[in-house]
């Protein structure tokens, strides 16, 4: 038997023409040792042939974040709309990628934002972090789905805000499978960074903000992580 191996990030956009780099490729051995080096969502493909016959097998592997977790069960979020008859409901449901997931659903039609903790008070410095990073589903059955380019991440204070605006729309409209979303809490990378207000070393509470034609949507987080 041969055995081909083909490691590298899944379930997350990349430019137009750019294909995803390579973790692991070529031919190898029955076992393969990887060493992941980032968070993320990992196809692991491993084609076997036995000179004759052929048959591929492939596994989604998740590689969690480490640091400070924000939102990890429903009680943790509330959220924020400009309707008086906006609402939305969180709830923990099983088979996360780490352990339970976190299902938001609303109504709102426009400027929704959810935020962990609901307290808002998470009282973080992140001042020597360098990312934040969450694995996201999502379902919008609207005509138009999203109003522009979302999620848009905020980190705030009292002081105010440090909020990382997308170059694209990263939101999927189906929830069949995650997405893994990061930034530089620098800015750049496909982020544009705007601070109003607020520092990275007093951080009170993350925002996840989004807007739809129509109205209604869900999403779901898991593994939110600022590190």
């Amino acid at each position: 038997l041969s055995f081909n191996w083909l490691v590298q990030p899944a379930a997350v956009r990349f430019p137009s023409g750019v294909l995803p780099p390579v973790v692991l490729g070529g031919p190898g051995g029955a076992t393969a040792d990887v060493t992941f080096t980032a968070p993320g969502l990992y196809d692991v493909d491993l084609l076997v042939d036995d000179g004759r016959l052929a048959a591929l097998t492939n596994q989604l592997v998740a590689v969690l974040p480490t640091g400070q977790r924000v939102g990890e069960l429903a009680v943790d979020w509330g959220f924020a709309c400009p309707t008086d008859n906006c609402s939305a409901t969180f709830v923990d449901e099983p088979d996360g990628l780490d352990g339970t997931q976190v299902h938001m659903s609303t109504n709102s039609a426009f400027d929704f934002a959810m935020f962990a903790p609901a307290t808002q008070d998470l009282a973080f410095d992140a001042s020597t972090s360098t990312a934040l990073g969450f694995f996201v589903r999502a379902r919008n059955l609207n005509q138009y789905a999203w109003q522009g380019n979302y999620p848009v991440v905020v980190l705030a204070s009292a002081a105010g805000e440090i909020r990382f605006e997308p170059d694209a729309a990263l939101l999927p409209k189906s929830p069949a499978e995650w997405f893994w979303l990061s930034l530089p809490l620098a800015g750049g990378a496909g982020w544009t960074r705007v601070d109003d207000g607020a520092a990275l070393s007093q951080v009170d509470w993350v925002e996840l903000r989004a807007d739809t034609w129509a109205a209604g949507f869900d999403i779901w987080v898991d593994g939110l992580s600022i590190y």
